[in-house]
């Protein structure tokens, strides 16, 4: 798995606290560094706590973190250049590693900013790869991060993983739809609606009737839920206009079977790679 993030732009995402995605991002850096010097990111920081994520870092790898925290870290740290705006925890700053060590990442407050610096990190070529520690629960910033791809863990109890089964064979349905043949054309009106910006529940109930095919952004623009994105699915042909690759599920199971819970993701079963970490049932 680790090789498809070789030369990328990488988020991991996940479903909910204890996805198992920081664990996942960790050693992604850590194999990814093999290969060369890494972008290393992450969108927001723990504003309950205060805290942002500590991560190890190596000579020439690129990370956002404030000026006070790239003075203290571990790593010796040559701070680019400040970016625009402030963080709860001090002023944004672009560094680069000098000596190996812990550095602590904040993310910028708005993705276009994110994007921006790793625009910028790629025209001149500083990193072999870029990894992006995403947030919890929201697949939304996904999108905003141009030529990227995905990779989504979750954690599955005996409580929760019917829950959780719905929630991926959701996304990987989504991933799955076709790309839109008319790509940005909007003069192309039989029978089809071109749709900017999220599609929503209350946005079908006002489609007319003969429209038969609907084109949205990205997966990420369908707000649905499970059953709704069903419904609409049985009168309704769904395409992407840009596609975002989907990597796979990294699932950490507790206390159920494997079998188990393949068995309620049918669709998803060939994406899903399990998580060493997780506890199976006795």
């Amino acid at each position: 798995m680790f090789d498809l993030l070789n030369g990328r732009i990488t988020v991991f995402t996940g479903f909910g606290k204890g996805s198992g995605k920081t664990t996942l991002f960790g050693a992604a850096v850590n194999e990814a560094q093999r290969a060369g010097p890494v972008g290393i990111f992450t969108i927001g920081f723990d504003g309950a706590s205060g805290k942002s994520p500590i991560i190890q870092v190596k000579p020439k790898d690129i990370l956002i973190t404030t000026v006070p925290l790239a003075r203290a870290a571990d790593a010796s740290l040559d701070i680019i250049e400040a970016l625009p705006g402030r963080s709860a925890i001090g002023r944004l700053c672009l560094a680069r590693s000098v000596r190996a060590g812990s550095a602590a990442l904040v993310g910028p407050e708005h993705f276009g900013q994110l994007a921006s610096v790793i625009d910028l990190i790629r025209q001149k070529n500083l990193v072999n790869s870029i990894l992006i520690d995403g947030a919890v629960g929201r697949v939304t910033h996904v999108s905003a991060l141009p030529d990227s791809q995905f990779l989504y863990c979750a954690q599955a109890d005996a409580a929760n993983f019917r829950r959780v089964a719905e929630n991926i064979e959701l996304i990987s349905a989504l991933s799955n739809l076709p790309l839109d043949a008319d790509g940005y054309r909007t003069d192309i009106t039989d029978g089809k609606l071109h749709i900017e910006g999220p599609l929503t529940a209350p946005m079908l109930e006002t489609i007319p009737k003969e429209i038969t095919q609907i084109s949205i952004e990205t997966f990420s623009d369908c707000f649905l839920d499970a059953a709704t994105f069903k419904r609409a699915s049985r009168h309704l042909t769904i395409s992407l206009r840009r596609h975002i690759p989907l990597l796979g599920f990294v699932i950490a199971l507790r206390n159920v079977k494997r079998e188990i819970f393949l068995d309620t993701v049918p669709s998803a079963s060939s994406r899903i790679i399990f998580n060493p970490f997780e506890i199976e049932a006795a």
